[in-house]
């Protein structure tokens, strides 16, 4: 991508709409993160604090893999701004600092190497490091220079330690972080966390660290976690398991915990969030089939509750949605396919037994009513054992709402048989065709 003519902070909303435009991504993405940048009055410095992608997808309203291209390429630009103001800053220094004096190369060892830098005796140590990591790489904060095994203060000059020439030695020390490598280990980022997010000192949950040295999210369940050890509990969830969702893992919880909220809690990188919501959103589309014909992916309307479907995009023969095979029988819910799970379905639907539960009639007695301890679902198919007296159901798959007894939808809030306790018609067993 081409570089931009001036600072990215300095972008005004209708520039930084027409950067985003430059980018490669879904046209959906495209077009509602400029309007939502131009609607919104996003300018470059304003965009620039963004902490993550997920940031984006709720600012923006956009698919996550588009968010992530958005922060991923903001970054790049961010980065490469900060290495040339570095180098800007460093010479800076040295120009500020520099009178008439001689210049003199700076003799550093790190490591196992000698680093020469053209320095004068009056340049600041603050100068002479950036000089140092614009050269070398690395972390000015994470950087200190000794001479003699005296340390060298930012605010002070060479001349002012004796450093007049290359035979006075300049060594570096690296400040060291707690624990595992920085590249693998994940820091609660208390800036990117949603507001219904709180910080704890509270127990992990996962790993029982009640340690006071790092703070944790308290989830929406009431259990705390760490950013480490809830990255480490999704990697595993979703590598090692086929998870669809994450869910606490203490005993006697198993609440779901909202997928952004996770990712958020965890600290991903742009490249793990995709990644990983990637695969968890293929899993929640499993309900989809692709069809045998021209392989596109289809999705069944949650009203039409008949197997015998047809692509809207080849219109080609029929398929069954249960088994994905080519239709071969006659009616609408069994394919013909010897192998198609409505095959079982039907004889359970067949051979269960009858149970008894009682109802009120209309002289408000209380009459026993016989009919089949298993129906299918009107909507999906899915098999519900009825286990309880009450007549109403909401299937656990689909969520569609119907009487156990008659089988009438409930429509608009409203029942067609009266409330969860009175008597009304009794549906035979039923028979999918």
């Amino acid at each position: 991508m081409s570089k931009l003519n001036k600072p990215f902070k300095s972008l005004t909303s209708q520039e930084l709409a027409a950067w985003v435009k430059k980018l490669s991504l879904s046209d959906k993405g495209l077009i509602q993160a400029s309007s939502a940048i131009i609607k919104n009055g996003l300018t470059g410095d304003i965009f620039a604090l963004t902490t993550s992608a997920i940031e984006l997808i709720e600012r923006l309203n956009i698919p996550g893999m588009d968010a992530g291209i958005i922060f991923q390429k903001m970054q790049e630009i961010l980065t490469n701004e900060k290495k040339e103001n570095t180098e800007r800053i460093g010479k800076a220094a040295i120009a500020a600092s520099c009178v008439d004096n001689d210049t003199f190369d700076a003799n550093i060892v790190s490591g196992t190497k000698n680093v020469k830098i053209q320095v004068k005796k009056s340049t600041t140590i603050k100068g002479l490091k950036l000089l140092f990591v614009n050269q070398e790489g690395g972390s000015f904060e994470q950087i200190n220079l000794y001479s003699g095994g005296v340390p060298l203060s930012n605010d002070q000059k060479l001349e002012d330690y004796g450093i007049q020439s290359e035979r006075n030695l300049i060594s570096t020390t690296y400040r060291v972080a707690g624990g595992a490598s920085t590249e693998n280990s994940h820091r609660l980022n208390v800036k990117q966390l949603p507001s219904h997010i709180k910080t704890t000192f509270q127990m992990d949950c996962i790993t029982l660290d009640d340690s006071k040295e790092e703070c944790r999210a308290l989830m929406p369940c009431g259990h705390a976690v760490s950013a480490d050890t809830m990255f480490q509990y999704v990697k595993s969830l979703i590598e090692k398991l086929h998870v669809k969702c994450v869910v606490c893992p203490v005993i006697n919880c198993g609440k779901t915990w909202n997928w952004d909220d996770v990712c958020a809690v965890a600290d991903m990188t742009s490249d793990e969030y995709i990644r990983y919501s990637k695969i968890i959103n293929e899993r929640n589309n499993s309900k989809k089939l692709k069809c045998p014909h021209c392989m596109v992916l289809t999705d069944r309307p949650h009203e039409l509750n008949k197997n015998r479907v047809n692509c809207s995009h080849c219109k080609k023969d029929d398929f069954c949605w249960s088994c994905g095979q080519l239709w071969k029988g006659k009616g609408y819910q069994l394919c013909g396919n010897s192998s198609c799970a409505t095959e079982v379905i039907n004889k359970k639907l067949q051979t269960c037994p009858m149970i008894s539960p009682t109802y009120l009639d209309s002289s408000a007695k209380w009459f026993p009513v016989k009919m089949p301890s298993i129906r299918a679902c009107p909507g999906c198919l899915f098999l519900i054992e009825h286990k309880r007296e009450c007549k109403h159901m909401a299937c656990p798959a689909c969520k569609t709402s119907f009487c156990f007894v008659c089988l009438g939808l409930k429509k608009d809030g409203k029942w067609p048989c009266g409330t969860h306790e009175t008597k009304c018609s009794t549906a035979p067993r039923q028979q999918l065709e």
